[in-house]
């Protein structure tokens, strides 16, 4: 199974992908910015291997996360090919393939940051 988010699927969604921020401590201001088209998606391989992807990269100023709550706009797409819209606001997701006749499921998504530098190539942007 592959699993990638959707950015742009509804109009909270694109609200979750920019937002402004202000600490209740010190009134400090900072912004956490979803970067669209650098993410890539959750292989079963990799799933199998319980090995990281980079579903997502973000463009932080002022702040630095820490956790993530992994809600809907998801998609996911079984090894035979059926595609499903995933919520894994309750942490799990459990599906049957009819095509492809075997169970779906995604159970104890983790998140996990860490600082990547933006690069300019050929005109292209990359992070790494």
């Amino acid at each position: 199974m592959e699993i990638q988010f959707v950015s742009g699927a509804t109009t909270e969604v694109q609200e979750m992908l920019h937002e402004q921020l202000e600490c209740k401590l010190c009134g400090r201001e900072g912004t956490i910015q979803m970067v669209t088209g650098q993410g890539q998606p959750l292989t079963l391989e990799l799933s199998q291997s319980e090995k990281f992807s980079p579903l997502m990269v973000f463009n932080c100023g002022g702040y630095e996360p820490v956790d993530f709550s992994f809600g809907d706009g998801w998609k996911a797409k079984s090894t035979s090919g059926t595609n499903f819209d995933v919520d894994l606001f309750e942490g799990e997701f459990a599906e049957y393939d009819e095509d492809g006749e075997c169970p779906v499921g995604i159970s104890n998504p983790r998140a996990s940051f860490r600082v990547v530098k933006k690069h300019e190539r050929s005109g292209r942007t990359h992070y790494a």
